[in-house]
């Protein structure tokens, strides 16, 4: 009945430890355990998103991506698409249409302001973001003809 208890005791203190680490940002993980035979784990590091492609049609511009696994031959779950001013630097908010996380390898933003854009992929899976991927080649909005 001893051993149960020790058992018991490690899991609340290894849960309660995943739990404050996982409150703070940053995950750290250990197990100890005894006893005899073998055991195995597995770990995945949040990959670098892809570069995009970019083409605009009007003020709409449909951005592309491959895909990038968190393990061999599984994708992440989704991708955050940003927009930043090729000439400025500064940020562009996106459309309805690639905002929030995209499950799939391409979207399309509307009503995008005149100017020289840049694309940029970002993968996440569940909580985790991976970091971002280079900027898309850039790609220009003209003025709507009035």
């Amino acid at each position: 009945m001893r051993r149960r208890r020790t058992w018991q005791l490690r899991a609340v203190v290894v849960s309660a430890a995943a739990f404050t680490l996982a409150a703070t940002g940053t995950a750290w993980a250990a197990w100890t355990c005894s006893g005899t035979g073998s055991a195995a784990g597995l770990t995945a590091t949040m990959p670098v998103g892809s570069q995009p492609t970019a083409g605009a049609a009007g003020t709409t511009v449909t951005v592309t991506w491959p895909a990038v696994d968190i393990l061999a031959g599984t994708p992440v779950q989704g991708y955050v698409v940003s927009r930043t001013n090729a000439d400025t630097g500064g940020p562009g908010s996106v459309g309805s249409g690639c905002s929030g996380v995209i499950t799939t390898t391409t979207c399309t933003d509307t009503g995008v302001p005149p100017g020289d854009w840049e694309y940029f992929i970002t993968p996440v899976q569940d909580s985790w973001t991976g970091s971002t991927g280079p900027p898309s080649a850039t790609v220009s909005v003209s003025s709507p003809l009035t």
